[in-house]
């Protein structure tokens, strides 16, 4: 189900305000009717829209790499752990690490017969971004503990809540992404606009 597809009014009609905008109407046929509810946007929320979508999301997604991996990094750090209290506990390390990537290993084939390979998307790298930099709560399941991401509204942010979210998640980003590909700080920021003066 398609959510949330921001629109600008112009002389030609309704455009989409970001290329995520657009990506989101892509799976539409060509004249397959739609219904939507219309609210307007403020220039500040739109300005941060683009600001997140066009520029971070989509600089983080052009240098994001899928591990192609079937395990998840909670996963991958449990077994480790556990692997390392063993081989203490044994006084053989080596035997116990290569006891947890044949473990993972087995995980990740019997999920990827069981599961299609996940796609690389920005929605996900974005409930990623959020789940990283702490925009969740945790809540009891009887299946145990889940996160129940936040909803971040930019209509009803305030240019200071903006700045505090656009860090934090420009933060993760650089952590685990753009760290890996920019000298600096500033130069992965420079690179953002550089995205949005393109968008």
């Amino acid at each position: 189900m398609i959510e949330n597809i921001n629109l600008i009014k112009t002389t030609n009609g309704l455009l989409f305000a970001t290329d995520q905008d657009a990506e989101l109407a892509a799976p539409l046929k060509l004249g397959q009717p739609v219904s939507a509810k219309l609210t307007t946007q403020t220039h500040r929320s739109l300005k941060f829209l683009r600001f997140y979508w066009s520029g971070l999301i989509a600089l983080t997604f052009d240098y994001w790499e899928p591990d192609s991996g079937m395990n998840t990094e909670a996963e991958v750090a449990l077994i480790g752990k556990y692997n390392r209290v063993l081989g203490d506990f044994a006084g053989n390390h080596a035997l116990f690490e290569q006891v947890g990537r044949e473990f993972l290993a087995n995980v990740a084939q019997c999920r990827a017969q069981r599961y299609q390979q996940p796609t690389k998307s920005k929605r996900a790298l974005h409930r990623w971004i959020k789940e990283q930099a702490g925009y969740y709560d945790i809540e009891q399941t009887p299946n145990g503990i889940k996160k129940r991401l936040h909803s971040i509204s930019f209509k009803t942010m305030s240019e200071e809540e903006f700045k505090i979210f656009y860090r934090a998640a420009f933060g993760v980003c650089w952590r685990y992404v753009l760290g890996l590909k920019f000298n600096s700080e500033e130069e992965a920021q420079a690179a953002v606009e550089q995205m949005l003066a393109i968008a």
